[in-house]
């Protein structure tokens, strides 16, 4: 089971925080106008860094239908954009990654699907908000495995949580967090074949991380 979590960790959780911690798009001087019109219009744009840009302008900003391809992570981020900022659903994907949502009034709102393929596995990570916050049902599907942890969460705090393995309930899952220092260390607490097991992930709170903006980290 550490192991199901050591992959998930490496390649979900730390994918979904590293992303919404993004910065916010806008054409700058450091970028460069590859073809169309970048400032009002349809056009293509390269950063001097990671980026390339393929939509519409307004104002020197992301605006309306765009996508955005992260030339280190190959990551391709499309979606609507008002303000240089993503609004209404959007879409992430890479060779083993994708990742669906909403983004309203500059907060993620209802469901975030995440589908990672592992060589030999599947991951599938829902997860609900509400105002930018967690909130609801959340689920780890792992398959081929039949594999699966649901947490229910109200207001960012996790409340409850199950183990359940070829569709029997193992046990209760806990979430915990050690305040060791300023960010601390958050575990999901399980049974599994009568021992605990710990699995540490990022530290779920009330503050969600700010919505992604483009490639740059």
């Amino acid at each position: 089971m550490k192991i199901f979590f050591s992959i998930l960790i490496l390649g979900i959780l730390n994918h979904c925080q590293s992303t919404e911690d993004k910065q916010q798009v806008k054409a700058s001087p450091s970028r460069t106008c590859l073809r169309g019109n970048c400032l009002s219009g349809f056009g293509v744009q390269q950063s001097d860094s990671d980026e390339i840009y393929s939509g519409n302008f307004q104002h020197s900003m992301f605006q309306g239908v765009g996508q955005i391809t992260c030339m280190k992570s190959q990551e391709i981020i499309s979606g609507n954009f008002e303000h240089g900022w993503i609004e209404g659903d959007f879409e992430i994907r890479s060779e083993r990654m994708t990742a669906k949502g909403k983004v309203v009034a500059g907060k993620y709102d209802g469901l975030m699907r995440t589908i990672f393929n592992d060589k030999k596995q599947k991951f599938i990570l829902e997860k609900n908000y509400r105002n930018g916050i967690i909130d609801g049902e959340n689920s780890l599907s792992i398959l081929p495995d039949n594999i699966q942890f649901k947490l229910k969460f109200k207001k960012g705090k996790m409340v409850s949580g199950v183990f359940i393995e070829k569709g029997v309930k193992k046990g209760a899952v806990t979430y915990a967090k050690n305040e060791i220092n300023a960010k601390g260390k958050c575990f999901l607490i399980f049974s599994d074949k009568g021992r605990e097991e710990k699995a540490e992930i990022d530290c779920i709170g009330s503050d969600h991380p700010e919505i992604f903006r483009g490639c740059s980290r």
